[in-house]
């Protein structure tokens, strides 16, 4: 009886680190082609809360503005969110892909501010 829970429990780790190791290199693929597709853009990828929600997180610097506005931000995040179901090997798994997009202002005596935009698109909304 132990040695069949045994079997068990290493077959569900050995088909578990199969689908963990198949879907970082899914992830590390998707984040080569955002490098490639938008040079000097800073891209980091996670997953929030699930793994059916990717999270993508740009510097807005990498688009050579600072500071973009709402229609700026949400043409932006569907570009990235179609380019992610276009380029990521593992896009069948996901249900919401969520851009975040950091913009970094700075002026006079140095100071400086960051702000997060957030917005999350739906799979089957941005198909």
């Amino acid at each position: 009886m132990l040695r069949s829970r045994g079997i068990v429990l290493a077959t569900l780790l050995v088909f578990g680190g199969a689908a963990c190791t198949r879907q970082h290199a899914a992830v590390s693929a998707l984040r080569d082609a955002l490098r490639r597709a938008y040079p000097g853009a800073r891209f980091d990828l996670a997953f929030a809360g699930k793994p059916s929600n990717l999270q993508i997180t740009v510097d807005s610097a990498g688009f050579r503005n600072y500071q973009l506005d709402s229609h700026q931000l949400h043409s932006l995040g569907q570009a990235l969110a179609r380019f992610t179901l276009q380029h990521y090997g593992e896009a069948a798994a996901l249900d919401t892909i969520t851009i975040q997009v950091v913009e970094e202002r700075s002026g006079a005596l140095l100071w400086r501010s960051v702000t997060f935009e957030r917005e999350s698109f739906s799979v089957a909304g941005v198909r």
